[in-house]
């Protein structure tokens, strides 16, 4: 249905020039019709032919001109019937189009409603340590990706490819600096070591990120901070943690929703 208008708009597009050229004709032939008899009136030598040439203007010159004047008005009726009825399909197409944007703009909004309305929900569940390390290692990325919208961050994307150098989260500043994401998933007795700090300073050089996330349940050896603070990596612990999950809680309750 909303094809139609294009497919007439260019049929009519290309009928245009040949009712153009149509009209040229029409209009040589109209006058041609009245100054190539005159033309022999006035060749003639002889006087005694001058009636038949007045004849010949008179009963087949005029008639003829006539008629190619209705020919060439009709022809221009024509001519602006095609250029209304493509106007017409113009106007149609472009509506369609339009109709068509605003579909998919109400379509895209309305999806984009319900991941937010699903993350919410998700971090309702969501309270303390003790939940995220209840989590599967799965699990526990998916739910520090529904944690950084509400830290400002966006476009955020769970990757979950622990084979390309750690990195299970990408996402933007407000700013647009673009962001990488390891999630470690340790008891709070298990320290992260400097080598794993170093391992996701590759994968920072390897996606060229302006800034890293490497968050932990446990917390850092002090060899390990440093290096992170060194090289644009925000090393959160999990005293850190369970301050933003306090944070982002605080927003749910007082969320209109």
């Amino acid at each position: 249905m909303g094809h139609q208008p294009v497919t007439s708009y260019s049929q009519q597009s290309r009928s245009a020039p040949r009712g153009a050229y149509r009209g040229v004709l029409i209009a040589v032939l109209l006058v041609g019709s009245l100054i190539l008899p005159m033309l022999l009136c006035v060749a003639a030598s002889d006087v005694s032919q001058l009636p038949g040439c007045l004849f010949t203007v008179t009963f087949f010159g005029l008639p003829t001109a006539g008629l190619l004047w209705w020919l060439r008005e009709r022809q221009q009726q024509q001519d602006a019937a095609l250029a209304y009825s493509t106007w017409m399909a113009w106007q149609e197409y472009q509506r369609q189009a339009m109709l068509a944007a605003q579909e998919h703009e109400r379509r895209v909004a309305h999806e984009g409603w319900v991941v937010e309305q699903q993350r919410q929900q998700r971090l309702m569940h969501l309270k303390t340590l003790g939940d995220l390390l209840a989590m599967t290692p799965t699990e526990f990325e998916r739910a520090i990706a529904d944690i950084l919208p509400s830290l400002g961050f966006v476009d955020v994307e769970h990757t979950g490819n622990a084979g390309d150098f750690g990195v299970d989260i990408q996402c933007l500043t407000r700013s647009q600096r673009t962001v990488i994401v390891h999630c470690k998933q340790n008891w709070v007795s298990k320290k992260v070591p400097r080598r794993e700090v170093q391992t996701f300073l590759g994968a920072l050089m390897h996606f060229d990120a302006d800034m890293g996330l490497f968050i932990t349940t446990s917390s850092f050896t002090h060899e390990a901070r440093v290096l992170a603070h060194q090289h644009s990596v925000m090393a959160v612990d999990g005293e850190m943690l369970t301050q933003l999950i306090h944070k982002v809680q605080e927003k749910l309750d007082q969320s209109p929703n």
